[in-house]
């Protein structure tokens, strides 16, 4: 992550540690802490960024939330990126890949259902998601998503394409499982219904059994002939 002051003064910041920028501000002077740079997969936010210089000024936060996780799951990795909205990020120990409780009846969970809390959406935010999972998803997949204990088909408000899924959530509408204004909380993912195959028995067409009728005729005319004559 790069920083800035006043919008000149630049500061790489690669740990989780305090931090001091290399000019000096003189007392009474104004400063400005930004983010120039993003780092890898992160959201970062300034707090306490700017003021009037009396002293060293040392309550200057900067936060930072994963906007991108790959978690595993036994078909392979699934990568959940933030890709649009208001959201920061996701909150630390809120996401997961797990296999569905209670899964609906019929349906497969190829690669299991992705659980979050996205954090500082803003009242009525949103949050879009962009899910990869590591192949194809099966024709006519559907994307399930647990409401208050009950699946519910949510494969009309999300795009499925391959092998990715957009999915986008409103904060405090309906789908947003967290009752917090500005976290939006989630848990859900694609699944199918398998297909059942039957084997059909072949059948002897309309002329088919005529001959078959006839041949059987046949072989019995021709043993009665043959019981018929060792008895002559």
């Amino acid at each position: 992550m790069v920083l800035q002051n006043n919008a000149g003064d630049s500061l790489t910041v690669s740990s989780n540690t305090s931090f001091s920028f290399a000019t000096a501000i003189n007392s009474g002077a104004i400063y400005a802490v930004t983010v120039l740079t993003q780092p890898m997969d992160q959201t970062c936010v300034v707090g306490s960024g700017s003021g009037t210089v009396i002293a060293n000024v040392t309550n200057v936060t900067v936060t930072c939330l994963d906007n991108s996780i790959t978690g595993s799951y036994p078909s392979g990795q699934v990568t959940a990126a933030i890709t649009g909205g208001t959201c920061l990020g996701y909150q630390s120990g809120t996401t997961s890949f797990t296999a569905p409780v209670n899964a609906p009846v019929g349906q497969v969970f190829p690669h299991g259902v992705f659980g979050f809390t996205a954090l500082s959406c803003g009242t009525g935010g949103t949050v879009t998601i962009t899910l990869t999972y590591p192949n194809t998803l099966p024709t006519a997949t559907k994307y399930w998503k647990s409401i208050n204990g009950s699946w519910v088909d949510w494969t009309d408000q999300v795009t499925i394409s391959g092998n990715t899924v957009v999915l986008t959530l409103i904060d405090g509408a309906y789908g947003d499982t967290n009752p917090n204004p500005g976290e939006i909380s989630d848990p859900s993912g694609p699944a199918y219904q398998p297909t059942v195959t039957s084997t059909s028995i072949p059948t002897l067409s309309e002329w088919g059994m005529i001959m078959l009728s006839g041949l059987m005729a046949l072989f019995a005319f021709a043993h009665y002939r043959r019981k018929n004559k060792m008895f002559l």
